[in-house]
């Protein structure tokens, strides 16, 4: 048994990482992976939003440099970058989806109509009017007894906004997309993809699948909102069954079987993007109903409890098979260089996820911040910017890989 030990440069409240100076990997297959989390959906948000920035800092130079002709000639018909030129399929759960359909919806042209920076903003824009409780519903049913916390119309009518997702279609993304809902009419997962359900488009009874669609069914949390209503399906949240969709995101993609498909682990590439994550003990009262389920400091202990165990197990996992146990930080070396013995089933967050493979961003927040706090929003950008400069040289690698790797195909 090994006592005593901490991780070589790792933060002690054991969350998060140290920075990595590994290469990544190029993949032929690259995933963005976005968790679920209300309004800190605005972390990965920023961060994608440096991202993109270092995508068009670095292409600027390509372009003013003649030795990079070749990889300036693979960007010929695009003007600015976006995430979405860049990687094959980006997967979200509920804010993550939301972040999903707004970065590969597309304008007249086909070109993505939200810069990521745009995206981010919509946390500003929308989230008080999305998150905001009716008086009559707070007076009369305070505790969410008998009706969620906030009318699903509000989130819909934010996502119609034409600077939103407004009239978008599910077919018509910039790039391939997994956005997770479960069908509560089944019961099972339900996944929206670019190429839809079946016969979707094809008859009236089985119109089209919108952007807005996927966004609402994603996004209907239990207790937070009402089912989105979708012909026979009444839809909520994903993060029921996959709040972090790495795992979904990589089923996905080693089921391809079009171009750059097959695939195997070792061809895919995953920036895997969290909402943030506390340490302090869940508040479940007495450990009733009520106690579980009773909105605290941080939204429903039970909530909590599925979201975030789920998606630190799928963190582990994603690690271990795009990673492997040699890219695993383990507990201090031996005497001589010998390796320790570990002794404990579960990974620490803070030893996994720094490459060459799967890269994993999540933060650690001061204190357990609910889903609909949007009067934390100040807090949670700064605590993003301050994640993506301690990341800035990883930042940095990844985007100078995706720009010399060239646009997806459409």
């Amino acid at each position: 048994m090994v006592t005593g030990v901490t991780l070589p440069g790792v933060s002690q409240d054991g969350r998060e990482r140290p920075p990595s100076d590994r290469s990544p990997r190029s993949g032929r297959f690259r995933i963005v992976s976005i968790d679920g989390g209300g309004i800190r959906g605005v972390i990965p948000a920023v961060l994608l939003q440096t991202l993109e920035g270092l995508l068009n800092s670095i292409l600027a130079s390509v372009r003013d440099n003649p030795a990079d002709k070749p990889t300036a000639a693979l960007w010929e018909n695009v003007t600015e970058a976006r995430i979405a030129d860049c990687f094959h399929l980006i997967a979200g759960t509920s804010t993550g989806g939301l972040l999903a359909a707004g970065l590969t919806t597309t304008a007249p042209g086909g070109r993505p109509k939200l810069s990521a920076a745009d995206a981010a903003h919509m946390y500003e824009s929308h989230g008080p009017r999305i998150f905001h409780r009716p008086l009559w519903r707070n007076v009369l049913d305070h505790f969410n007894v008998v009706s969620p916390r906030f009318p699903l119309n509000q989130l819909r009518r934010a996502l119609e906004d034409p600077t939103v997702l407004g009239d978008g279609a599910l077919k018509d993304a910039r790039t391939d997309v997994l956005i997770t809902s479960y069908d509560t009419s089944l019961p099972g997962p339900r996944l929206f993809t670019r190429w839809g359900a079946p016969h979707a488009g094809t008859n009236p009874k089985s119109p089209p699948e919108t952007m807005i669609d996927a966004g609402l069914a994603t996004a209907a949390a239990p207790t937070y909102f009402d089912p989105e209503k979708l012909g026979l399906s009444r839809l909520v949240d994903g993060g029921v069954y996959a709040g972090n969709p790495a795992l979904a995101a990589i089923s996905m993609a080693l089921r391809r079987t079009s171009d750059p498909g097959p695939l195997d682990p070792s061809d895919i590439l995953m920036i895997s993007l969290g909402t943030g994550a506390w340490e302090q003990p869940l508040n479940y009262g007495w450990g009733g109903t009520i106690g579980w389920l009773r909105p605290r400091k941080g939204g429903e202990a039970l909530l909590e409890a599925l979201l975030g165990g789920q998606g630190d197990f799928t963190t582990e996992a994603a690690h271990m098979i795009l990673n492997g146990w040699s890219a695993t930080s383990l507990p201090g070396a031996g005497s001589a260089g010998q390796p320790v013995a570990w002794w404990d089933p579960n990974l620490s967050p803070s030893a996994i996820g720094a490459g060459p493979q799967f890269w994993r961003y999540q933060p650690s927040l001061p204190e357990p911040w609910a889903l609909d706090d949007v009067s934390k929003l100040d807090d949670l950008k700064r605590i993003a910017t301050e994640m993506t400069q301690d990341y800035r040289a990883e930042l940095e690698r990844l985007a100078e890989l995706l720009v010399r790797a060239g646009p997806v195909p459409a």
